[in-house]
């Protein structure tokens, strides 16, 4: 018990009371008794504490219910009470975080605060943080077993939670095995694309009409004239023939 963790008085307080009740210690020795199991900054306060006088010249600490208030007061305050309350209510399951850790997590928590919490509010608070995907099933499972405990409901969550992520790798499977006639990137190009990249006269054009054939002349040579009127033709390696 110390400051990193004030609420852990509850647990010492818990504790030291069962071994006292186990052992038939009475409350006169039991105040002599928690000074001596305090360590730390807890025993110097405590100790201080104890010698310490009040009001009427009387110790502030008389009896064994007085060192325990002085505990709580100390450590459990009304601020710190509030935060871990606040964690226990607000926790949320993390995106890939088992339903069996997130229990465990939970219940530490609720731990803390040791005798503040029913057994029926901590399993509220695990349902109610749960992933949708799984809060619905684990509800259901409540309403058919409503007197199920934390483990059970932990337990009911976590195979609500595998038979999840098993569809999903199935329909992953499925998909990614799901083979296509054609895709999108092995398409035949259409005929009108290869007419027009094609050179002339290849032999993958076809006659189609009279834009394919236009396609497929051969092209005629430019002509001129002579001056006393003879054509004058350019062949297709440049040279003239009259």
């Amino acid at each position: 018990m110390d400051r990193k963790d004030p609420l852990g008085v509850f647990t010492f307080l818990s504790t030291f009371k069962r071994a006292c009740d186990a052992s038939g210690i009475t409350h006169g020795q039991a105040l002599a008794l928690l000074g001596f199991r305090l360590a730390g900054d807890a025993k110097r306060s405590f100790a201080s504490a104890v010698a310490t006088k009040g009001a009427r010249d009387r110790y502030a600490i008389r009896t064994y219910g007085d060192g325990v208030n002085w505990l709580l007061k100390k450590y459990a305050s009304p601020d710190v009470l509030n935060r871990a309350y606040t964690e226990v209510v607000t926790a949320r399951q993390e995106p890939e975080e088992a339903p069996r850790a997130y229990g465990e997590r939970v219940e530490r928590m609720c731990d803390r605060l040791e005798g503040l919490f029913r057994a029926r509010d901590v399993t509220d608070s695990f349902v109610t943080g749960l992933h949708d995907a799984v809060k619905a099933h684990v509800l259901a499972f409540q309403l058919t077993r409503r007197d199920a405990d934390f483990p059970e409901v932990v337990t009911a969550a976590q195979i609500y939670w595998e038979g999840v992520r098993q569809i999903k790798i199935d329909v992953r499977r499925s998909v990614r095995n799901t083979t296509t006639a054609i895709r999108p990137g092995s398409r035949p190009p259409s005929p009108g694309l290869i007419a027009a990249l094609a050179p002339p006269g290849h032999p993958g054009l076809r006659a189609r009409g009279p834009r394919s054939a236009a396609a497929t002349a051969v092209p005629i040579p430019p002509t001129s004239v002579y001056p006393d009127g003879r054509l004058l033709q350019l062949r297709a390696g440049g040279s003239l023939q009259g």
